[in-house]
């Protein structure tokens, strides 16, 4: 299912991205916003961002959301890092 979000002309021109960042900018904000809030996995907000792991990463450590283990491996090096 694929989902298309209006959003009003009165807000897109207010908004401080230049045009052709603009669709690109807000999938970034998006994912960056529903993966701090655990709404999405860092594979998923990755996808919706469509920009490198390491870029996501980078984004989330300049708003100071911490990245959550992906999987069991990195999970075990979280609780158990010695």
């Amino acid at each position: 299912m694929a989902l298309t979000l209006h959003i009003p002309d009165s807000v897109t021109a207010s908004l401080r991205i230049p045009e052709a960042e603009m669709v690109a900018r807000l999938k970034v904000e998006l994912a960056v916003a529903l993966y701090g809030q655990t709404i999405l996995s860092f594979g998923k907000a990755n996808e919706l961002a469509g920009v490198g792991r390491q870029r996501l990463a980078e984004l989330l450590e300049q708003r100071g959301i911490i990245e959550l283990a992906t999987n069991s491996h990195q999970l075990g090096e979280v609780l158990d890092p010695g």
